[in-house]
């Protein structure tokens, strides 16, 4: 994603020339991270027309969580993404059952996710809890 005719390092979220090679601010680089995480959505995509996506923070068995910049915060957040490694595929933007015989549990999980989302948001400012801000669904 380009500010101002530079791009944005997809860790710090500063401006830099271009993406070739590691950060001149942080060290990240953004070839290495792809590398390392193949079905991510690609950082610079925005979501929700408010978050840019970042850096993978990490993958497991259920979801990706991204770094990403908030937009209408001016702050960087975590974006967490559901992808079932197991049943899911990605096209593009978009995640989908990669077999549809796991259509059922596919569903089922995205239902449990959203529902987390929602309820974590209700715990906002508690201490040790991991603040919700924002949840939505986009690209399913």
């Amino acid at each position: 994603m380009e500010s101002n005719g530079k791009q944005l390092c997809y860790n710090c979220f500063k401006e830099r020339d271009g993406q070739e090679g590691p950060c001149p601010w942080c060290g990240f680089d953004l070839a290495e991270n792809e590398k390392k995480y193949p079905v991510a959505l690609r950082a610079g995509t925005v979501l929700n027309q408010r978050y840019i996506v970042g850096r993978v923070l990490g993958q497991g068995g259920f979801g990706i969580t991204y770094l990403a910049w908030d937009k209408s915060l001016n702050a960087r957040v975590a974006v967490k993404e559901y992808m079932p490694n197991d049943m899911a595929a990605r096209v593009g933007t978009t995640v989908s059952v990669a077999m549809k015989s796991r259509a059922e549990d596919f569903t089922y999980g995205l239902e449990r996710f959203n529902e987390e989302a929602r309820t974590l948001a209700k715990f906002m400012g508690q201490p040790n809890i991991a603040g919700v801000t924002d949840y939505f669904d986009e690209n399913g």
